[in-house]
């Protein structure tokens, strides 16, 4: 819903799963967003910081203990592990810019448990100093845009592939 969102406002819009099932099957989301460039923020719950590499919950700790993040990391513009409240603070403004510049794509965060319940003392920003995109794209010379112009009229058979997804 948050992807068909996006594609229809511009606004990326927080999606939440818990442990077990939920994240890996919203890898099939991310992946679908990141392709056809559109954003949405993934949260992804995660055992609490004391419990990680014990087994806990869902964590297997077989190879990577409590490393959700290296799973979605190619299929995301970028993944962050918050391991403090005050972590927050700095990564989302970053995220919410980043899942609007250049092409769009999803971001995630992997947030313990433990967190939800602890305070920190921090200062948030105002969104209108974080929440837009920067332009990256440069518009075309008037020259070039005619030259193109010109190439398309000439041509006997033009195909035109346009869109982003």
């Amino acid at each position: 819903m948050a992807d068909a969102y996006f594609r229809l406002t511009g606004v990326p819009l927080p999606v939440y799963t818990s442990t077990g099932p939920g994240p890996m099957n919203l890898t099939i989301a991310l992946a679908n967003a990141f392709y056809d460039s559109s954003a949405f923020l993934a949260i992804t719950g995660q055992v609490t910081t004391d419990q990680f590499d014990t087994g806990a919950l869902q964590e297997e700790y077989r190879y990577f203990p409590g490393d959700f993040p290296s799973v979605v990391k190619p299929i995301v513009k970028h993944s962050w592990q918050v391991r403090k409240v005050e972590d927050l603070v700095r990564y989302l403004p970053k995220a919410f810019k980043l899942m609007r510049t250049g092409r769009p794509g999803p971001c995630h965060f992997d947030i313990p448990y433990d967190l939800y319940i602890r305070k920190a003392d921090v200062e948030v920003p105002e969104p209108e100093q974080w929440s837009k995109p920067i332009n990256w794209r440069t518009p075309a010379s008037p020259e070039a845009v005619s030259q193109a112009l010109d190439l398309l009229v000439k041509t006997r058979r033009a195909l035109i592939l346009a869109g982003g997804g």
